[in-house]
């Protein structure tokens, strides 16, 4: 597929989990195809790095931007990162001011030709992403919390299984028998008690209710669990 116009492509990389394939190069059109809702929709004069995100199929340009100032600016390398998929690009620039450079490690135009980095979204929507929320983390194009998130629990692409429904703490949880998160984060059942399908139960009142049918595996081990603190309390103490 063409892409562009006047526009020279430099680099490319595809992301795994979502097959989008993201390129980077340079352009002197004004007219880019995609940029609308893009970082930067319009061309910041001269010639302007871009970059821009395609289907797996090649057959759509899902979004672009331009990236640069009133001079001169080409991209020539770009990477993703394999956690936030955050996007990184790299080139030359002879622009002043260049967009995203405040807060930078250097601010200022240096004069003459400079290189650059720029870090945007997944989506192309953001010059330096990040999450303003304290306690949030980017992950693929979401502000996540990775202590609660179920599919980012404890970090970036870690799913928890049909098994374990629930994310504590950044750790994933069965809210269905975890004592220590019975029902949902944080509700912990007391000394004498089991989570037994999602509420606190009396195991010894579980024993009673099974007592004439077969007991279900789950409720094997909080049973267990029940008769050895009855036989600790029960065991004689010596007295010293």
């Amino acid at each position: 597929m063409y892409l562009g116009a006047s526009s020279l492509a430099a680099a490319v990389a595809v992301r795994p989990t979502t097959g989008k394939v993201y390129v980077a190069g340079v352009t002197v059109g004004s007219d880019f195809p995609g940029t609308g809702g893009g970082a930067q929709s319009a061309s910041g004069g001269g010639s302007d790095a871009f970059v821009a995100r395609l289907d797996g199929a090649l057959t759509t340009v899902e979004q672009a931007t331009y990236l640069g100032g009133g001079g001169n600016d080409a991209a020539g390398a770009m990477a993703l990162d394999p956690a936030t998929a955050d996007v990184y690009v790299a080139g030359d620039t002879a622009s002043n001011p260049f967009p995203g450079t405040a807060g930078g490690a250097q601010s200022a135009f240096g004069g003459g030709s400079d290189g650059f980095v720029a870090r945007l979204s997944c989506d192309l929507a953001a010059v330096a992403p990040g999450c303003t929320t304290a306690g949030l983390t980017s992950c693929g194009c979401r502000c996540v919390d990775l202590q609660s998130d179920r599919e980012n629990c404890g970090a970036c692409g870690t799913v928890c299984p049909s098994g374990t429904p629930g994310c504590c703490g950044g750790t994933c949880v069965d809210f269905q028998r975890d004592d220590k998160n019975c029902g949902t984060c944080g509700n912990i059942c007391g000394c004498a008690q089991d989570c037994c399908s999602g509420e606190c139960c009396c195991a010894l009142s579980a024993l009673v209710r099974y007592r004439l049918r077969p007991i279900p595996f789950y409720l094997w081990q909080p049973l267990t669990r029940a008769f050895r603190r009855l036989v600790s309390i029960a065991r004689p103490h010596t007295i010293r």
